[in-house]
C-alpha cells in the first residue's frame, strides 16, 4: 500500500493544510486573548458592533465588526452563535442581508435601511416575511422598494415598537408603480407594542386602528396635493377617519400632520371633538381651513408646542380675511392660556416678528416661553407666501392679533426695509398696546426705522419698556441714523418710558463703532457693548437661534454656525432663522 507521505519528497497539499491548522489551533488556544470566556466575547463584540458598524460603499460591502468571525474558529462560534449580535440589519446587499437574518435566529430585529434604491426587490421581500419578528422597522427608500413592506403591514406585528416607512418625494411615481397602500387594517388593526409610527407618501385606513401606547405619530403625503397625480385622492384620510384612531391614543405626546387629511366642507358640523391630554407637540402642514378645523376639533393641555405652516398656494387678503383672524385667535388664546399657568408673576411670553427671507415679504409669527429652561417655541406659525410683498398688511393682521397683556419681550427684523412711516401705520391700525413689554431685540435694520416709529407711540403703549438690543450684524448701521435713534430714546424717556438700558451688538473691525459706543453711553444708564451675536445671544441672553450668530463674512463666525439648519442664504448675506 502506497503511504500518503512521499520520502524525501513534498507533503500533499491537503494534508499539509490539516496538520498546519491543528497547529495553528493549538497555538491560538494557547493565547489569553482567544481564552477570554464567552459571555465576556461577546460583551467585546457588542461594544465593537456600535463602533464599527457594516456598511456598503456602492457594490462593496466594508464588514466592519463581522471581520471577528474570520480571526479564529473559537471567535466565530461565539460570534455566530450569540444571535444578538446580528439583530441590527442594515443595507449590506442581498447575501450579507440573508445571513443576518439567519444568525438572528428566533430574536427581534431591528432593521434601518435609509437611502434604498429601486432595483432591490429581492432584499426588500427577504425583510418583509420577518415583519413578525421585528422591535424596530425603520426604512426610508424608493417607491418601488418600499412596496412589499406596504404589502404586508396588514399582518400582525405583535413586538414591533417603532416603525417608519417613507417613500422619496422626488423618486415617487404612482404610474410606474401601484400606489402604496394597505387594504385592510394596519398591523391587523390592533398593535399594543407599538410607540413610535412614521409613515410618508403611504396610504393606510385609519378609522380601524388602535394602538394604545403610541407616543409619537407622523403622516405625511406630498404637498400641495397636485403632485399625487394618479387617483391617490381617494385614499387620502378624512379627518373623522383620523380621529377615530386618535381617539383611542390616549398616551399620544407628538402628532405631525402633513398634507396627510382632506377636509370636506361640511364635515365640521357633524366631527365629536377629541382630547389628547399628553400631548406636547402638535406639527400642521394643511391649508388653513384644514388647520383651524383641526385645532377647534382637538384639545390639549395649555403648554404643548404648535407648529403651524398653511401651505395655501395663495395668499390671503391679510387685513380682511376671516381666516387669518380665526387662525391666529386660536392660537393666540393657547398662547395666553399658557402664560397665566406660569408662576412667575409677571408674563413671560417672547414674540419674534423676522421675515424668512431677506427677498420674501413672507412673516413667521413666533411666540416662546421665556420661564422654560430650554428654548422652544410655544407656536410657530407660518402663513402662505405672499408674492405682492405686503409685508404691511400681514404686520397690520398680525399685530392686533397679539396676546399683548402676556407679551414681556420682543425680537424684530426688518429685512425687507420698511420705513417709518410704514412701521407707523401697522402701529397705528393695530393700536399697539404692551403693557408688559420689558426688552426688544431688533436686527436687519440699518435706518433704525422701527426704533424710530416704536419710540415715537404714547408712553401708554410701551410703559415698562426697559432695555433695547441692537443688533448691527451683517449690514452696520447708517451714520444718520445714529442722531434720530438718539433723539428718539432721549425724548421717549423725557415723555415717562422708563428705558434704562441699550446693548449694541457691533463688529468690532467696523469704524463707526467709537462713535456708536459713544453716543448711546450717554443717552441712557446702563449701556453694554458686545462684539458679536452668537449661542445665547437672545433678547435675554439665551439662545435664540432666530437671529445673527457672526460676523458677515463668516471669518469669525462660529464652527455651529449652520448647525441649527437656520435657513440663511447660500452667499451667507443675511443671518438666518433656526
Amino acid at each position: 500500500m502506497a503511504s500518503s507521505l512521499i520520502v524525501g519528497g513534498q507533503w500533499p497539499d491537503a494534508e499539509f493544510n490539516r496538520l498546519f491548522q491543528r497547529l495553528a489551533e493549538d497555538f491560538n488556544r494557547a493565547r489569553p486573548v482567544v481564552a477570554i470566556p464567552p459571555e465576556i466575547l461577546v460583551l467585546i463584540f457588542m461594544s465593537l458592533r456600535l463602533e464599527v458598524p457594516p456598511y456598503r460603499k456602492r457594490s462593496r460591502t466594508e464588514l466592519g465588526w463581522v471581520r471577528v468571525t474570520h480571526v479564529c474558529r473559537r471567535w466565530r462560534e461565539v460570534a455566530i452563535s450569540s444571535a444578538m449580535l446580528w439583530t441590527n440589519i442594515t443595507d449590506l446587499g442581498d447575501n450579507w442581508t440573508g445571513i443576518f437574518v439567519e444568525r438572528a435566529r428566533d430574536a427581534l430585529l431591528c432593521v434601518k435601511w435609509h437611502l434604498a434604491p429601486s432595483g432591490k426587490f429581492y432584499t426588500a421581500d427577504i425583510l418583509a416575511k420577518y415583519l413578525s419578528r421585528m422591535r424596530v422597522l425603520d426604512i426610508t427608500g424608493a417607491h418601488g422598494f418600499i412596496l412589499p413592506f406596504v404589502d404586508r403591514l396588514h399582518i400582525a406585528a405583535p413586538r414591533l415598537e417603532a416603525l417608519t416607512l417613507s417613500i422619496y418625494e422626488q423618486d415617487y411615481d404612482s404610474r410606474v408603480y401601484r400606489i402604496p397602500t394597505v387594504f385592510g387594517p394596519m398591523l391587523n388593526g390592533y398593535t399594543q407594542s407599538l410607540r413610535y409610527l412614521y409613515l410618508q407618501n403611504i396610504f393606510i385606513e385609519w378609522d380601524a386602528l388602535s394602538f394604545p401606547n403610541l407616543v409619537f405619530l407622523h403622516l405625511g403625503h406630498m404637498t400641495p396635493k397636485w403632485k399625487l397625480k394618479n387617483g391617490e385622492e381617494p385614499f387620502i384620510s378624512s379627518l373623522s377617519a383620523l380621529f377615530t384612531a386618535l381617539r383611542k391614543m390616549v398616551k399620544l405626546q407628538e402628532l405631525r400632520i402633513c398634507g396627510a387629511i382632506h377636509v370636506p366642507p361640511d364635515e365640521e358640523e357633524c366631527l365629536e371633538p377629541i382630547s389628547l391630554p399628553q400631548l406636547t407637540d402638535l406639527c400642521l402642514h394643511q391649508s388653513m381651513v384644514e388647520c383651524i378645523r383641526i385645532l377647534r376639533s382637538m384639545s390639549f393641555k395649555p403648554g404643548a408646542n404648535l407648529s403651524i405652516v398653511c401651505i395655501d398656494e395663495t395668499a390671503p387678503v391679510w387685513e380682511t380675511d376671516e381666516a387669518v383672524h380665526t387662525l391666529l385667535d386660536i392660537t393666540m388664546k393657547h398662547c395666553s392660556a399658557t402664560d397665566i399657568l406660569n408662576p412667575a408673576p409677571t408674563p413671560r411670553l417672547n414674540c419674534v416678528l423676522l421675515q424668512s427671507s431677506p427677498a420674501l415679504a413672507q412673516l413667521p409669527l413666533i411666540i416662546a416661553d421665556r420661564s422654560r429652561l430650554q428654548r422652544a417655541d410655544l407656536v410657530h406659525l407660518s402663513f402662505p407666501q405672499d408674492d405682492s410683498d405686503d409685508l404691511v398688511g400681514q404686520l397690520k393682521a398680525i399685530l392686533p392679533m397679539l396676546p399683548h397683556d402676556h407679551l414681556s419681550a420682543l425680537e424684530v427684523g426688518n429685512r425687507l426695509g420698511l420705513t417709518v412711516d410704514q412701521w407707523t401705520e401697522a402701529f397705528e391700525f393695530a393700536d399697539v398696546h404692551w403693557p408688559h413689554l420689558d426688552a426688544i431685540l431688533i436686527e436687519s435694520d440699518p435706518t433704525c426705522a422701527f426704533l424710530e416709529a416704536l419710540l415715537k407711540l404714547d408712553v401708554s403703549a410701551i410703559p415698562r419698556l426697559h432695555t433695547l438690543v441692537i443688533d448691527a450684524e451683517p449690514q452696520g448701521l447708517a451714520g444718520r441714523a445714529l442722531d434720530t435713534l438718539a433723539g428718539s430714546v432721549l425724548l421717549a424717556r423725557y415723555h415717562g418710558v422708563p428705558l434704562q438700558r441699550i446693548v449694541l451688538r457691533m463688529s468690532d473691525g467696523r469704524s463707526d463703532l467709537g462713535i456708536w459706543k459713544n453716543t448711546l453711553a450717554t443717552i441712557v444708564p446702563e449701556f453694554e457693548y458686545q462684539s458679536k451675536a452668537g449661542p445665547g445671544m437672545g433678547v435675554d441672553g439665551r439662545h435664540s437661534p432666530y437671529f445673527s450668530e457672526g460676523d458677515e463674512d463668516g471669518e469669525d463666525g462660529d464652527e455651529d454656525e449652520d448647525s441649527e439648519g437656520n435657513g440663511e442664504d447660500e452667499e451667507g448675506e443675511y443671518y438666518g432663522l433656526g
